[in-house]
């Protein structure tokens, strides 16, 4: 994870503090800001900027957020937190939620990430190519996966199974809950 947070996380803070200078009005450089920016990317020109915005912008937003959904050893989810009783209620028990997450994590095709976001109030699981972002879509992002070879392959090879497996057991569910509940 070190590598991962240090070179590709960095990477994307800076091609994306490179593009933002070049729009006619650069946003203040905040999450919400990048997120509005993102919704009205449509409208970005030139397209090489409204690229560059897209991939490094949507690259930042969803590394901080997978890095800031985990912790050393992970922590469970509370009981009787809102998210647990909405994943119960939708998903029938915590642990059919997580075969859903984990399967969609597996078979994402190509690079991306899997995430669960709230839509109004139900929670779904969906899978976004590249660095697409849930700002893109309308949705308020709960927890991420990167499933891009960068986050598996140095570590686990062709086994990214493996990787899914353990990347749960780092989860901060009280952090997952913050983001559901809109308090992060």
């Amino acid at each position: 994870m070190r590598a991962h947070h240090d070179a590709h996380f960095a990477s994307y803070v800076s091609k994306l503090n490179a593009a933002l200078p070049a729009l006619p009005a650069p946003p203040v450089r905040d999450d919400h800001a990048l997120k509005r920016l993102l919704r009205r990317l449509p409208h970005v020109q030139p397209p090489a900027l409204r690229a560059q915005i897209r991939n490094n912008g949507g690259g930042y937003l969803n590394h901080k957020h997978f890095f800031s959904c985990m912790t050393p050893g992970g922590a469970p989810l509370p009981p009787q937190s809102a998210l647990a009783q909405r994943i119960h209620s939708q998903f029938g028990s915590f642990h059919t939620f997580e075969t859903l997450f984990l399967d969609a994590a597996r078979t994402l095709f190509g690079s991306g990430f899997v995430w669960l976001v709230r839509d109004a109030q139900q929670l779904r699981i969906v899978q976004y190519a590249n660095q697409d972002n849930p700002a893109l879509h309308g949705t308020v992002p709960v927890l991420a996966c990167d499933c891009w070879e960068h986050a598996w392959y140095y570590q686990y090879g062709p086994n990214k199974a493996a990787y899914f497996a353990e990347w749960w057991k780092l989860i901060d569910w009280p952090a997952v809950c913050r983001y559901y509940e809109g308090k992060a």
